[in-house]
């Protein structure tokens, strides 16, 4: 059937086509042409973005005129100069030139016998025009033709065909004088599924009518125009071939243009199905143009003919380097290594290295491999994430589900696709994340790939190592999976604000929450949304720059943030702590500007890591203790509305201590220490979160901020006061300029009786300052030493303790460089 079908077509003068011719770069096209008796091709193509163009092919020539939007779809620099005028049309112009050449009915049956006559077909049932039963008949090579039978009489009919249009062969042949159709500028073939039939006598009269109303102009098509600014852009055409009948070599010149608007060098590479290949170079100021010689054996057999064909690509220089050897797979496979994502912009030698890449393990074209790779190298491009992408696909150390050949890395890129940019995009941020996180990790990597690192977009059926060294296979969920460090990641990312808001506000915490929420949920979301057994559970936050601070804001502001957060009636204890109040991750970790290099030796060294016992103290803190009622307190209101200190003893000089505390002065000072918690209620709920202590709180942090409220109010110290950075010295520090730490104060207490938050029992307060002064000397010396700011409280203090204190401060010469509490 598909021999007669295809003899059938062969005998057809006048053609008529419709359908589609994909391109291999996730774009297609729709076509519509008649083809009459003399090879005059009439062809309108459309695409998906509103372009339409009319292309005449005759006579061994190819016109175009095109609408605007089919120009600045296609190519942008012809929008001007090109707009409604024939050209004389190149393969750069939107629709391969070997498509036009193809149609008629000896060069489409040609199409289907590229690779040599079939040995066999396949068959399988299709539906035609008009839901007509049909059969799909496939030859080995990949080539379809659609025929139905008539059941009567048993006859054949055409219906269509689909495959690659191989350029209309060429070369060796034993029919003297015959000029094949130059191959596409892509290097390889487009792909068309086409519905064929003899054109009607009123579809041929409509066609014969356009092309005699068209024929004057036409026949003044210019050449495409230099563009002016545009880079070059080489295209390659078949030259002058001599006939090649009864020799063994055959003579198949091919010339090169640069149609671009700037003069470009590259290198000229052509190969031959049957084995030939050359490389050469070129250099071409715009418009101009060189013949490169070619030969390919004749392997015709005696008195008969053969196809051959030839593939041409330029590789520009300037825009994807010297290297031949990928450009040349790449052609190979379907690819124009000058534009190989349909978009100019994009080009580069790493471009067509992750394209190789993501198209490995094909020497052939494969279109719907083609089209996916461009799209993720497009899209990768475009985020600023091609580096990532590229050291993902390539590392030894990255694995993935069995049925993803690139790792999955192809589905993270998809979420960067659209008109949003990533900064404000939720999604997105964390999707650009997620790779620069996996690639960080990647590059850690070494091991094969089972001790690697998993990148996962969805959930999926897999087996890792769980932590008693036992395989477990499961459907497992986490953006990313570290099996070398049992450790499964939920990556998200909180969006730049549409509005300037404050750092603080609660719609700024609520976009903090909810990004930890999101990230939860990953790892914890029951069946097929959880991280494997025995893995940490890490959530990790990135802060996108933008206008309002969160992205420079310390450690404390943003627990303080978390800890005050509410999003649809859930708070941080809801999201982070189960209902019997335990941590339902093990880590959480913020990043933005200022966490760089909060970490040393962590597994993330530049965010702010909070551990489980950290979350569970942030979203569950015990309540400051109520020794005092604060509405009994009586005191006095300074000149600016700031609670004066009801001490009328203290020095003016705070570089001297206050004279030991009577008992009513005690009283006074507590009663005063609890007005101030609650009229500084939000920055005391901060401040008392100490990360030397795991952000946990007790009285005896409490009093710290007792302290640290006073001077602040007395303006003994200036602000903002935040609690420091872990592992780093002081227990407060004043934010200055650029968000920097400006000074450091390190706290010390003078104890000689019970504290309040040592619990008091009828023997002397043991130990304190009289046991080793020299030691307490000790501590303010290294204190001094760092740079930090010694704060001495006396609030425990006897009038002895002081006296021999003061002395040690004078002998040392620190008066000054000291601040005494209260």
């Amino acid at each position: 059937m598909g021999e007669q079908a295809l003899a059938e077509l062969r005998e057809l003068d006048e053609l008529a086509v419709s359908g589609r011719v994909e391109l291999g770069r996730g774009s297609g096209l729709s076509l519509t042409a008649v083809t009459d008796a003399e090879g005059t091709v009439n062809a309108h193509v459309t695409d998906s973005g509103g372009g339409s163009a009319h292309y005449v092919a005759a006579e061994g020539t190819v016109k175009v005129r095109a609408n605007r939007q089919w120009w600045l779809n296609q190519l942008p620099g012809y929008t001007m100069a090109g707009t409604g005028v024939w050209l004389k049309a190149h393969d750069d112009m939107g629709l391969p030139l070997a498509v036009l050449h193809a149609l008629s009915g000896r060069g489409l049956a040609d199409t289907v016998l590229s690779a040599g006559e079939p040995r066999f077909w396949t068959s399988r049932p299709a539906i035609g025009d008009g839901g007509m039963p049909a059969l799909a008949l496939t030859t080995e090579s990949g080539a379809t033709v659609y025929v139905s039978r008539d059941a009567p009489t048993g006859d054949v009919r055409l219906l269509g065909i689909a495959g690659p249009i191989s350029g209309g062969g060429g070369g060796a042949s034993g029919a003297p004088g015959r000029q094949p159709a130059p191959p596409s500028a892509t290097g390889g073939y487009p792909y068309v599924d086409l519905s064929t039939s003899k054109a009607t006598p009123s579809a041929a009269r409509d066609s014969a009518k356009e092309l005699s109303e068209t024929a004057p102009e036409a026949k003044e098509a210019a050449e495409p125009p230099a563009i002016a600014g545009s880079p070059a852009s080489f295209v390659v055409t078949a030259g002058t071939w001599p006939p090649c009948v009864d020799i063994p070599v055959c003579s198949a010149p091919m010339t090169v243009t640069n149609v671009g608007g700037e003069a470009g060098e590259g290198t000229v590479l052509l190969s031959s199905s049957n084995g030939a290949s050359t490389s050469a170079p070129v250099s071409l100021a715009p418009g101009g143009s060189t013949v490169v010689p070619f030969s390919v054996p004749n392997t015709a057999p005696a008195g008969g003919s053969v196809m051959i064909n030839i593939t041409g690509i330029v590789q520009v220089t300037s825009r994807m380097g010297k290297n031949t050897e990928v450009p040349k797979r790449l052609g190979e496979r379907g690819i124009d290594v000058n534009n190989p994502v349909g978009a100019p912009s994009v080009y580069g030698p790493e471009v067509l290295r992750v394209l190789d890449d993501l198209t490995r393990g094909t020497d052939t074209e494969n279109l719907s491999a083609n089209a996916s790779a461009a799209r993720t190298v497009r899209t990768a491009s475009e985020a600023g994430v091609l580096g990532p992408v590229h050291r993902l696909v390539t590392s030894p150390g990255v694995a993935g589900p069995a049925d993803s050949a690139d790792h999955n890395v192809s589905r993270v890129v998809d979420a960067l696709s659209g008109d949003a940019p990533s900064a404000t995009d939720p999604a997105k941020a964390a999707a650009v994340h997620l790779l620069e996180r996996a690639a960080a990790l990647a590059a850690e990597r070494t091991e094969p790939k089972d001790k690697g690192t998993v990148v996962l977009a969805d959930p999926a059926e897999l087996t890792v190592e769980g932590a008693d060294g036992k395989e477990v296979t499961g459907s497992y969920r986490a953006d990313l999976l570290d099996t070398a460090q049992k450790r499964a990641y939920g990556i998200e990312a909180v969006p730049a604000p549409a509005l300037d808001l404050l750092p603080r506000s609660p719609a700024r915490a609520g976009e903090l929450l909810r990004a930890v929420q999101r990230g939860v949920e990953k790892l914890t979301g029951g069946t097929g949304n959880k991280a494997p057994p025995g893995y940490a559970k890490v959530v990790e936050v990135y802060l996108e720059p933008a206008g309002d601070g969160l992205q420079s804001a310390t450690l404390g502001q943003l627990t303080h943030l978390l800890g005050t957060a509410e999003v649809e009636g859930s708070t941080l204890r809801d999201v982070v702590l189960d209902e019997q109040g335990k941590p339902v991750i093990d880590e959480l970790v913020l990043v933005n500007d200022a966490s760089a290099g909060a970490e040393p030796g962590g597994a993330n060294p530049d965010g702010y890591s909070l551990s489980a016992e950290a979350l569970a103290a942030l979203a569950a803190p015990e309540p400051p203790p109520a020794s005092a009622d604060p509405a009994e307190a009586t005191v006095t209101t300074g000149e600016q509305g700031t609670t004066a200190a009801p001490l009328p003893r203290r020095p003016a000089d705070r570089h001297q201590p206050h004279p030991e505390l009577t008992e009513q002065e005690f009283a006074d000072l507590e009663a005063y220490q609890l007005r101030l918690r609650a009229e500084n209620q939000e920055l005391f709920d901060l401040l008392r979160m100490d990360p030397d202590t795991g952000y946990s709180t007790s009285p005896r942090t409490d009093a710290e901020v007792d302290v640290a409220l006073g001077l602040l109010t007395d303006g003994a110290i200036g602000g903002p006061l935040e609690r420091p950075r872990p592992n780093t010295s002081g227990d407060f520090v004043t934010i200055g300029e650029r968000n920097r730490v400006a000074t450091t104060y390190e706290l010390k207490g003078v104890v000689t009786r019970y504290p309040k938050w040592i619990k008091k029992t009828s023997r002397p307060f043991p130990g304190g300052y009289h046991a080793s002064p020299a030691k307490f000397e000790a501590k303010i010396r290294q204190i001094l030493a760092v740079g930090d700011v010694p704060v001495i409280d006396t609030t425990y203090a006897d009038q002895a303790a002081l006296d021999d204190l003061m002395r040690r401060i004078t002998a040392n010469n620190w008066t000054d460089d000291i601040v005494f509490y209260p």
